[in-house]
Formats: structure tokens, sequence, C-alpha cells
């Protein structure tokens, strides 16, 4: 089942990165400006960069979006660098996103059936396809924790243990810090 999952996954994707580029109508150039010039600010001149909401697609290329994708996607401007790194970061965080729904599928349906066309359908909703073809990797980072929260809090049912709350509490923080919408929906969502 997940092997089947995965291969309609990176179909997908490979239909986003033919459509969705660097400039044009994506979301795409100011993520990638953002994600350069933090890997720059800290390698090259070993300073954290202050995000402001002043400025949008103009230095210091860190307004709007909060700071927490972008720190969680370093390691793999690190890695990769250039103008492939935000689709290399899009693809990481989808099949990362398809993953967790997964394991939360898994936890609440008996059928495999229904536990991977559900996951099918996280897949491939209209709203994260959107999202990966234009590009919006803040967006698509803090939908990352979305599954994996529910899938802790299910744990925390089953068992209610201190690492297990603990591991929910950072999974808010990182939805928080990569969205503030996002994350306040998130947590929202958990409390009722």
């Amino acid at each position: 089942n997940l092997f089947i999952l995965f291969i309609l996954i990176i179909f997908i994707l490979w239909n986003t990165f033919n459509n969705a580029f660097i400039g044009g109508t994506s979301d795409l150039e100011p993520h990638a400006y953002s994600l350069w010039y933090l890997k720059d600010s800290l390698v090259k001149y070993h300073y954290i960069p202050q995000w402001t909401s002043d400025f949008y697609g103009g230095k210091p290329y860190l307004g709007l979006y909060q700071p927490g994708s972008f720190f969680l996607l370093l390691p793999i401007s690190l890695i990769f660098g250039g103008t492939l790194t935000p689709k290399i970061a899009i693809l990481v965080v989808s099949l990362l996103s398809t993953f967790f729904f997964y394991l939360l599928a898994k936890k609440l349906f008996k059928s495999n059936l229904v536990v991977l066309f559900s996951t099918i359908l996280f897949t491939v909703f209209p709203n994260r396809l959107a999202l990966t073809n234009g590009g919006t990797l803040a967006d698509l980072t803090a939908i990352t924790f979305i599954p994996l929260a529910f899938y802790t809090y299910e744990k925390i049912k089953e068992s209610p243990r201190l690492r297990n709350l603990a591991l929910l509490g950072l999974i808010q923080g990182l939805a928080l810090l990569t969205h503030h919408a996002v994350g306040g929906s998130l947590l929202v969502a958990l409390i009722l």
C-alpha cells in the first residue's frame, strides 16, 4: 500500500516540478530567496538574520512568513543549494506529510483499503496541490505537522505518557513557528 502511494506522490510531484518554476506566477521565488538569504547569512556571515514584516520580496527576504519553515528546510539548502532547493524541499515536505497522514489513517481505520484511499485523497486534495504548484513552503511545512499532531494525540489517548505529551507540544510549537494561522488552527482543533 505504502509503495503504491509513494509512486502516486512522485507522479504528482513530477507534474508539479514541470509546472512550478522560479519566476512567473509562482510563490516559489520569494521562498527561494529566503532560503538563500538564510543560508548565506548563517554560513558566510555567521549571523542569524532578523525577520521583519516590513519587507517581502526585498531585502532581507524574510517577511510575511514565519521563520520556522526556513530553518527546518535549511539542511536541504545546505546540501543542494541553488534554485533546486525549494523544489526538493517541496518533495520532502509533501512526502513527510503524506507519510504522517498514512500513519494516522492506519491508527484510525482497520481496513487497508480505507487507509490507502484516504491517504490518496489527502495527497491529491486540491488545496495541497495548489500549495505545491504555488511553491508556498511555509504552508506546506506547517501542513506536515497536522497529521503528525493528530497521530500523537491518538497515541496519548491510548497511553497518556509524558513523552507523548512533550512530543505533541513540540509538534504544536513547530507548527506555530512555521505558520501562525495553521498552527493556531491546529491548536483549536486539538482543544476541541
